[in-house]
């Protein structure tokens, strides 16, 4: 795990506040503890991650796989599971996800991933539908390492935070 530079937490920065729904969380920790790069390899890690996301499109993670959230394994079987093939919030992720799978094919390829760690444990708070494509991606491309920024921040659990 590596410290970012000023500059790249500037960076980091600008592209949260104008792009992720969860600046309200990430901003502020900016403040308080560091911000790191690191990679997580492979694709059981990947798929093991935990999810911002507790329903997609109808199905809720909860009925699907007896969690709060979705692992992004979970997410993926769900976008593949012919059960839910007609639901057009799945649908709409589905197609999305494999916009960002044909670009990491691409040697441009710089996927934007933000891991948060809490007391209770580590959620994707932005980048969960490029961490979807990682997997996809990971399938083919054996220990393929994807970048992500990760912050702390261990005096609150997950749901404390975001829900």
């Amino acid at each position: 795990m590596t410290t970012c530079s000023e500059e790249e937490v500037s960076s980091f920065r600008a592209y949260q506040t104008l792009r992720s729904h969860l600046a309200h969380v990430v901003v502020p920790l900016l403040e308080r503890v560091p911000l790191n790069r690191t990679s997580v390899v492979g694709l059981t890690d990947i798929g093991r991650l935990c999810a911002f996301f507790k329903t997609i499109g109808d199905v809720h993670a909860v009925d699907y796989i007896r969690t709060e959230r979705f692992t992004v394994a979970a997410a993926v079987q769900l976008l593949d599971d012919p059960r839910f093939k007609q639901d057009p919030g799945i649908a709409e992720a589905r197609t999305k996800v494999a916009e960002y799978v044909t670009k990491f094919a691409q040697p441009e390829s710089s996927p934007c991933v933000t891991l948060v760690n809490f007391r209770d444990g580590a959620v994707i708070l932005d980048g969960n539908k490029t961490c979807m494509a990682a997997f996809i991606h990971a399938r083919q491309v054996r220990d393929y390492s994807l970048p992500v920024y990760r912050l702390e921040d261990l005096t609150r659990t997950i749901r404390q935070a975001i829900g």
